[in-house]
C-alpha cells in the first residue's frame, strides 16, 4: 500500500520513543550498510529494504509478510530475502522488539474491531437478486444468517407418454 507523506508523518508521531530513535540512529543506518555490503545490493534493492524496514516500524506492514515484503519489494528469490530479513530482525528490529510487539498488537487489535461484515446496499441487493429476503440483524452476524434463500422449485416431471398415433386411412389396405 503506498502511503502520503502526511500519513506516514502521523504513524511516526505515534510511535514509542524507542522505535522513533531507532529509525534515525546511527546503528540502524550502519545496520543497513553492512546488509547492503554483504548481500551486494543495488540502488533499487537497497531502496525495496529501507522501504519495507520503515513500514514495519511503522507499523504499516505486518511482521509475518517482511520476508514476501521484501521479496516483492527488492525482487530477490525468497531464500535471499529469508537472510536478510534475519539480519535485520537480528540487528535493527531486535534492540526495539517489545515496543515492536506492542505496535502490531496494537494494529491487530484494531483490525479485528473492524465488523466482518456491513449491512450495505450492495451485498443486499445481490441477495435480493438471488430471491433472497433480507432478516434484520446487526453488522456482525453473517450474511448467511442475515438473508433467507428460497428453495428454488423444481417442476415434477410428469412420465412421457407416447404420442397417439392418429389413425388416418391406410392407402395399402392392410389390416393393422
Amino acid at each position: 500500500m503506498l502511503y502520503t507523506n502526511e500519513q506516514l508523518d502521523r504513524m511516526f508521531e505515534k510511535l514509542p520513543d524507542d522505535i522513533r530513535r531507532s529509525l534515525h540512529s546511527d546503528e540502524t543506518i550502519q545496520a543497513l550498510k553492512q546488509i547492503e555490503k554483504k548481500y551486494n545490493l543495488p540502488g533499487e534493492q537497497l531502496q525495496g529494504l529501507l522501504s519495507e524496514t520503515g513500514l514495519l516500524m511503522l507499523g504499516a506492514s505486518a511482521p509475518q509478510a517482511f520476508i514476501n515484503n521484501l521479496e516483492k519489494a527488492m525482487g530477490v528469490p525468497k531464500e535471499m530475502a529469508k537472510a536478510i530479513a534475519m539480519e535485520a530482525n537480528e540487528k535493527i528490529f531486535r534492540p526495539v522488539k517489545e515496543s515492536l510487539k506492542v505496535l502490531h498488537a496494537l494494529e491487530k487489535k484494531k483490525e479485528e474491531i473492524k465488523p466482518a461484515f456491513s449491512d450495505d446496499l450492495s451485498s443486499l441487493s445481490v441477495a435480493k437478486e438471488l430471491g433472497a429476503t433480507p432478516i434484520k440483524k446487526n453488522a456482525f452476524t453473517p450474511i448467511s444468517e442475515r438473508i433467507e434463500l428460497k428453495k428454488p422449485e423444481i417442476p415434477k416431471k410428469e412420465p412421457e407418454k407416447e404420442p397417439v398415433k392418429a389413425k388416418a386411412p391406410d392407402p395399402y389396405r392392410e389390416t393393422v
